[in-house]
């Protein structure tokens, strides 16, 4: 009896509907829907102010196994005494959410199986490993000689992609101009801000002079050469395929079958969709932007003036890429949809 009112309790708690565990067949779809908004509706556990944060880090591991998006880095080690000379630390990219993270996380992963790091194929974060998983900047503050990566993203389009993403794909919202309203209406201005500060007291500034790179959603493949450039990497370390891209099948395990919900582009949205993402402009999110997007200027500047001519380079391999590994996206995947096709990649490099 008092198990059955626990279950109850904390299935009305945490907003779960009890899961009929299946077996972990990568070929199968995830079933998202017998988890709450709280847990991966609308933040993917990546939620500045929710309480449920905290919480997520300590799903059951049955749970976790069953929907990898859930897990945040669980287990780290701070006995930090061999690190790779090439990176002088651990790996550690932030994740925020609807940046573009699982292409960007993939291709962290790519850089850390070329280069000898451990943990490409996993969530664990310990001495001269990769950790790309959700997971907010305060969580490795334990590391020692930790290497900090970022992405960010404009932060009303990044809004509009959670909406799509998790409302429209996830939840069956019409893409209404109410739906959309309430949604921008409940977005905070420092959601980025907030969670890839090491503190909370830090200003977008020191954020930005805190990290090794943040790269810009809005510039993918810029701040990919600049990233190269900075840590002496390959060109081939960088190479790529989009993961859940606008208008294309959808790449996440719990997603296949559908069809990522195409973006209307936010210039045509109705004057009152607008209004309401106008406090997303004025916030810290976009400060931080800003920053972002001069760091990035003074570093092509110091790249030299090759830059652009790599980049239309860098763009064309990404091109041949696209058109010859797509089919086997699923064929070789480093971690669920993150840094996929890899071995149809490595054979046109």
């Amino acid at each position: 009896m008092k198990l059955v009112i626990f279950m109850v309790y904390f299935n009305l708690t945490l907003g779960l509907r009890l899961p009929q565990f299946r077996t972990n067949d990568p070929q199968k779809p995830l079933d998202f829907d017998l988890v709450s908004d709280e847990v991966i509706g609308l933040d993917s556990c990546d939620s500045v102010s929710d309480s449920y944060d905290e919480d997520c880090a300590n799903l059951d591991q049955g749970l976790v196994k069953e929907f990898p998006e859930l897990n945040v880095i669980q287990d780290i080690d701070t006995n930090i005494t061999q690190v790779p000379d090439r990176f002088q630390g651990v790996l550690v990219y932030v994740k925020v959410s609807k940046v573009g993270g699982s292409t960007w996380g993939g291709i962290m992963r790519r850089i850390g199986e070329r280069h000898g790091l451990k943990h490409t194929r996993d969530t664990t974060c310990e001495a001269a490993s990769v950790c790309a998983n959700h997971g907010k900047a305060d969580k490795f503050q334990r590391l020692k000689d930790a290497i900090f990566i970022s992405l960010i993203r404009d932060p009303v389009d990044r809004s509009m992609s959670r909406f799509y993403h998790f409302r429209v794909l996830r939840k069956n919202d019409k893409p209404t101009d109410e739906n959309k309203i309430k949604h921008l209406k409940n977005e905070k201005a420092n959601h980025q801000t907030q969670y890839i500060s090491k503190s909370q007291f830090h200003t977008p500034a020191e954020i930005v002079e805190s990290y090794a790179f943040i790269g810009l959603t809005e510039r993918f493949d810029e701040s990919l050469l600049l990233l190269q450039n900075k840590f002496g990497l390959d060109r081939g370390d960088l190479l790529y395929l989009k993961a859940k891209e606008s208008g294309h099948p959808a790449t996440d395990r719990s997603d296949r079958g559908k069809n990522m919900p195409t973006h209307r582009p936010f210039e045509e949205e109705s004057a009152a969709v607008k209004e309401a993402a106008s406090h997303l402009q004025r916030g810290q999110d976009a400060e931080l932007k800003r920053l972002v997007n001069a760091a990035l200027d003074k570093a092509i500047g110091e790249y030299g003036p090759t830059f652009q001519q790599d980049l239309q380079e860098f763009q064309t391999k990404l091109r041949q890429l696209e058109d010859a590994c797509r089919p086997h996206f699923f064929e070789s995947c480093l971690w669920n949809d993150n840094g996929c096709a890899q071995k149809c990649i490595d054979q046109l490099l």
